[in-house]
């Protein structure tokens, strides 16, 4: 369907689209970039500079973010049964860990999709990988 304004301009419709604007809160992403600034102040070597913002993307394993994320909502937890609040600084370790966590999936799905394009021309593919591929752009497309 087909958008038309006041101006005479048109655009398709955005029913179909990623709203970021309505899943996401700009006041929650400025307190989870608070926190991650404060985080990579610490435990800096005397005499070492601070590590870039998006150190995290060079790569942890997933079994990492998963240990992390689990000691962290067991945290939350407790915090919340003794004092019916979790602070900041837990919600926004559980964000970390867990976008963490999807990052790495999709890099994995990606890197499937990848490996199935880059294949050589003839190339037989074994039913793995046709399916992996499969799966993976399946999951890139939602």
């Amino acid at each position: 369907m087909t958008r038309e304004f006041e101006t005479g301009a048109t655009r398709d419709s955005s029913d179909n689209k990623l709203h970021y604007k309505g899943f996401i809160s700009p006041i929650v992403l400025r307190k989870y970039a608070e926190y991650m600034y404060k985080c990579r102040l610490r435990n800096i070597p005397t005499g070492e500079a601070i590590r870039a913002p998006d150190n995290w993307k060079k790569g942890i394993p997933q079994e990492s973010y998963a240990d992390s994320l689990v000691r962290h909502a067991i945290e939350a937890w407790e915090q919340y049964d003794t004092s019916g609040d979790i602070t900041d600084d837990t919600l926004c370790a559980i964000m970390f860990n867990s976008m963490g966590y999807l990052y790495e999936k999709c890099r994995k799905q990606t890197q499937q999709s990848q490996d199935a394009l880059n294949a050589q021309p003839g190339q037989r593919l074994s039913n793995s990988q046709i399916i992996g591929a499969a799966s993976a752009m399946m999951n890139l497309e939602k």
